[in-house]
């Protein structure tokens, strides 16, 4: 599992959003809207743990990205890894 990690790191850090969703809902068997909630948490420590490791700022990475789905924070799903 922990290849799957690695992995969905290195998606989201490298902007590609897509992917890092289609991934968590692999890794969680969990639908859209609780994966988006999945990723941004995994985001939010990303980018709170490694900041130099993205190349755009906060705001410019969400640009173009949306959602009509809305989402909540699950943040317990990321306090043990798989």
């Amino acid at each position: 599992m922990s290849e799957d990690w690695n992995r969905l790191d290195e998606l989201i850090v490298g902007n590609q959003k897509l992917r890092a969703l289609q991934l968590v809902r692999k890794i969680f068997d969990c639908g859209l809207t609780e994966a988006y909630d999945l990723m941004v948490i995994r985001y939010d420590e990303l980018r709170a743990d490694r900041p130099d490791a993205f190349s755009e700022r906060h705001e410019a990475y969400w640009d173009g990205f949306s959602t009509s789905f809305g989402g909540r924070y699950a943040a317990d799903a990321f306090t043990e890894e798989p």
